[in-house]
């Protein structure tokens, strides 16, 4: 009954049936990751990742001040490459996503399945009305501290910082949680999830594999020019036609672009997969969701002096704002404005 109410909102009942019986399934395969780790039918990496798993657990409470609950205390194998299937809706010329509402969560960029035929049957409903379309697996998701959410067996192909980063972004939204902002709430655990592995890796004696940051931000560049050359082509007053003969340009330009990327990472592929996907606004909502304010919380963390929770009390202020006003006071933290309607912290003089 408390599953009903939380995902109980706007849509239809098989969507709901759906999230209810997908969030049982993984209740009821959930074990203590203890019984895991001693189950000798459980291979040896296994057991290593999940003791790694355990070990961050512990560090994310203990020395970055992260939710001490019940959530990734338990192993769920859930037998398939992801959990859930995001699928995110956007206009043929517009950079806007569709938003799905829920009545605890308030509204989202993107509406998650546990079944990929589902998820694509959803996606055709759209493609139909000639609407940008596009599918995202996803290997962790967070019930926002309302229930203990196990780490899944779809994390564990990540390697050993993915696995570590990606606990502590999914316990940042245990932390704190906007109801309504997709995008402030993704960046906001980005943040928290950076922090926390240079801090993690810091304590084990290890520095970063900066060679594979580099190239993701390198990507992350690469797709948000693209997004911008949309948005000034969107704003345009060409016909129909011209505009998706423009459109394309961008995407191929933007292929040819990572094409030589490709060739100073020395033929590094582990892109090529998802660029190879096609391409469309959707696609560019997908990368923008978890990426645009980014840079405006990492400002606030240094003016923090890197203390992550008088970063997370920051935040929090910004969290109690209308969203007009929080963005007005991110973009003016950053570009050193006076704010008045803004919290003290942010009120920064020219």
């Amino acid at each position: 009954m408390a599953l009903t109410a939380f995902v109980a909102g706007c849509g239809s009942v098989p969507y709901y049936a759906q999230a209810i019986g997908g969030q049982l399934e993984i209740w009821r395969l959930r074990v203590p990751i203890d019984d895991a780790i001693n189950d000798e039918s459980v291979d040896q990496e296994t057991r290593r990742r999940l003791e790694l798993v355990r070990d961050a657990r512990a560090f994310a409470h203990q020395a970055l001040g992260l939710p001490d609950n019940g959530s990734y205390r338990h192993f769920a194998d859930i037998g398939r490459e992801y959990v859930v299937w995001n699928v995110f809706v956007a206009p043929r010329f517009g950079l806007e996503p569709k938003q799905s509402c829920f009545l605890f969560a308030g509204c989202f960029s993107y509406r998650g399945y546990f079944s990929k035929s589902s998820a694509e049957a959803y996606a055709r409903e759209h493609r139909q009305l000639g609407l940008d379309v596009y599918i995202g697996g996803v290997s962790a998701y967070s019930t926002l501290g309302w229930f203990d959410d196990p780490v899944l067996s779809t994390l564990l192909h990540y390697d050993d910082e993915q696995l570590v980063e990606t606990l502590f972004h999914e316990l940042a939204h245990e932390w704190l949680y906007v109801k309504g902002d997709t995008s402030f709430n993704e960046s906001f655990a980005v943040v928290v999830a950076e922090h926390g592995l240079s801090t993690w890796l810091r304590n084990q004696g290890q520095a970063p594999a900066r060679h594979s940051w580099n190239r993701y931000q390198q990507i992350l560049k690469m797709v948000l020019a693209a997004r911008d050359q949309l948005e000034v082509l969107y704003g345009s007053k060409y016909s129909d036609g011209q505009m998706s003969e423009r459109k394309a340009s961008v995407f191929r330009t933007m292929h040819g672009h990572y094409a030589r990327l490709k060739a100073e990472w020395g033929g590094y592929s582990g892109y090529d997969r998802w660029m190879e996907q096609p391409w469309n606004n959707a696609k560019l909502a997908s990368v923008s969701t978890y990426s645009d304010w980014v840079p405006y919380l990492r400002a606030i963390l240094m003016q923090q002096h890197q203390d992550l929770m008088r970063f997370g009390e920051s935040v929090a202020d910004l969290g109690q704002l209308p969203s007009a006003t929080r963005q007005v006071c991110l973009s003016g933290f950053t570009e050193q404005h006076y704010l008045s309607p803004c919290p003290d912290r942010f009120r920064v003089k020219n």
